[in-house]
């Protein structure tokens, strides 16, 4: 996977956060829910084994 899929799942992973949450809410409720969307994508997982920066 390249820089640009990865992006895509990432921003994928905020925009589906934010339509089942809607907006108004604190940012750290909509980051709660992200790192879990990015958890079950295995996002980070790949990242680390792919040796990318995380963070």
């Amino acid at each position: 996977m390249d820089f640009d899929g990865l992006s895509s799942k990432v921003i994928g992973c905020a925009l589906e956060v934010h339509r089942e949450l809607g907006p108004g809410l604190l940012e750290s409720i909509y980051e709660q829910d992200q790192l879990m969307k990015i958890h079950e994508a295995q996002l980070l997982t790949y990242m680390k084994l792919a040796k990318l920066q995380v963070g």
